[in-house]
């Protein structure tokens, strides 16, 4: 890719970077690509958060997964609001019950995976509905949830199935992500 766009004039560089950095609530590596023109200098956004917080570039800590959803956790369904319960058999809702915090309901490294309360979240994937795991209630989390831990806003509406919707926002690059590369691009631009 590099040497590609180097053919044709411009100069490409790439970075990990980690959404739980940016103020998302999930620790979300992605491998971020910048190309600029060669006379334009590449950079990347300083972290506004950082693991324990305080440090010379990010004074805030990770935001939690707790600290995202845990208004959510009693509140009633709404279809509208994305806010959407998965139904659970008996035999399911008895392995969510034995299922602590950190494991998975079945094993796998990700699917039906109960998220710790007190950190950002795994990534965030649409896992053909097998989502994370609430921290304390016995359910799988709500798309609107995930949402959160994705950093959309409240009033940000998906639409389609509910399998649609975790399609969506398991694909999707964390909204405060995206904002913390878009205003390094146009800084970038700013500087011709």
């Amino acid at each position: 890719i590099i040497r590609s766009f180097a053919e044709i004039g411009y100069k490409v560089q790439f970075k990990l970077l980690n959404a739980a950095n940016y103020g998302t609530p999930q620790r979300r590596e992605r491998v971020i690509f910048i190309g600029v023109r060669e006379n334009l200098n590449v950079h990347y956004p300083d972290p506004t958060h950082s693991k324990d917080g305080g440090n010379l570039l990010s004074q805030k800590k990770w935001k939690t997964v707790k600290e995202s959803i845990d208004d959510l956790k009693d509140q009633e369904e709404n279809i509208e609001w994305n806010h959407i319960f998965t139904k659970h058999n008996s035999a399911f809702i008895k392995k969510l019950k034995n299922t602590p915090v950190g494991q998975s309901v079945f094993g796998f490294s990700d699917a039906f995976y109960r998220n710790a309360p007190d950190v950002p979240s795994r990534t965030v994937k649409e896992n053909h509905g097998g989502v994370f795991v609430h921290y304390e209630k016995n359910r799988v989390m709500t798309p609107r949830e995930l949402a959160r831990l994705q950093s959309f806003s409240d009033d940000f509406i998906f639409k389609g199935s509910k399998s649609q919707i975790l399609v969506q926002i398991g694909n999707a690059v964390p909204p405060l992500l995206g904002k913390a590369i878009g205003t390094t691009i146009a800084e970038i631009l700013d500087e011709k």
